[in-house]
């Protein structure tokens, strides 16, 4: 990534990669997710409970 592009869309396509693939139904915490504190600190808080929104998975 260059430095002036934004994260976010990035984590989000990592994240949504098993609900996406089928490896995990959306009602269940991915365990292999990690982030560091600062990412986790503003990028869980858009998640729901640690999992993606419905919607996402479209």
């Amino acid at each position: 990534m260059r430095v002036d592009e934004p994260v976010e869309p990035v984590l989000r396509y990592l994240h949504l990669n098993p609900y996406r693939d089928n490896l995990i139904p959306a009602s269940e915490t991915w365990p292999w997710f990690w982030l560091g504190a600062e990412e986790a600190g503003w990028f869980v808080p858009l998640l729901y409970d640690e999992k993606p929104f419905p919607e996402w998975l479209n």
